[in-house]
């Protein structure tokens, strides 16, 4: 080969190369996010990373893959608490005293449907049916945390709606539902009111630079009210310490 022929063809090779490496990095992005709206929450999945704003205690959740460590930050207060996914349940951002369980396996039911949407049905807790969206596909890991997020037993779909057995019957009322599922514990309620998609804005997941690590998981979640609450139902927990 002449030497001429061989130096441009190096070229159009290396240039090549160079403008195609955008193309494969954008195409590896996701296009959409889904977005699951509900009364205590609003959720952001991909298949690498889900985001959680907690409504009623305005803090956010962000996990993402490769380790899927959960972390817990509050901006107003620049505070965060991180864990293991597998050492993590969201009854711990509610109750001082709460500790992770291991996820149980749920008794399939069969399908239903909830607000127009094909749902998989199990039985949850004692008297409780979860209702998990059929055709909306997960990672196992999304599924995971929105389970412990939950604190309801392992199921492959978004988690959209828990009811009891003897409620089914009836009228499903987003406000009845909602103060039904505040108990002693304070899990936060399952009753999605719609999912939508958005563009993918990596932002959404970002966890935000020069926050202060805090021992305990709710002295990130609990708002000043939130402490002020628990201070009247409980006595002599101990729980009362300031965040700094």
């Amino acid at each position: 080969m002449q030497p001429e022929l061989k130096t441009f063809l190096t070229c159009v090779i290396s240039v090549s190369t160079l403008v195609g490496q955008p193309c494969s990095v954008a195409a590896a992005a996701p296009a959409k996010e889904l977005v699951v709206t509900q009364v205590d929450n609003i959720i952001y999945i991909t298949d690498e990373a889900v985001r959680i704003k907690n409504n009623t205690g305005n803090f956010i959740l962000v996990a993402k893959a490769p380790d899927w460590r959960v972390t817990c930050f509050r901006t107003e207060k620049k505070v965060y608490w991180q864990s293991d996914l597998n050492r993590f349940s969201g009854v711990m951002l509610l109750h001082p005293s709460a500790r992770a369980g291991i996820l149980g396996q749920p008794n399939f039911l069969g399908q239903r449907k909830y607000k127009g949407y094909d749902c998989l049905c199990y039985n949850s807790r004692k008297g409780s049916i979860v209702y998990g969206a059929k055709n909306i596909k997960i990672q196992p890991k999304v599924a995971e945390l929105l389970c412990r997020y939950f604190a309801i037993p392992s199921i492959k779909e978004i988690p959209l709606f828990e009811t009891t057995a003897s409620e089914e019957k009836y009228q499903h009322k987003e406000w009845f539902d909602a103060e039904r599922y505040k108990d002693f514990f304070q899990r936060t309620p399952v009753t999605t009111k719609s999912i939508s998609t958005k563009t993918y804005d990596p932002t959404d997941f970002v966890i935000p630079s020069g926050l202060k690590k805090m021992k305990l998981p709710t002295q990130v979640s609990f708002s000043d009210a939130n402490k002020r609450d628990l201070e009247g139902m409980i006595k002599d927990v101990g729980f009362m310490s300031k965040d700094n």
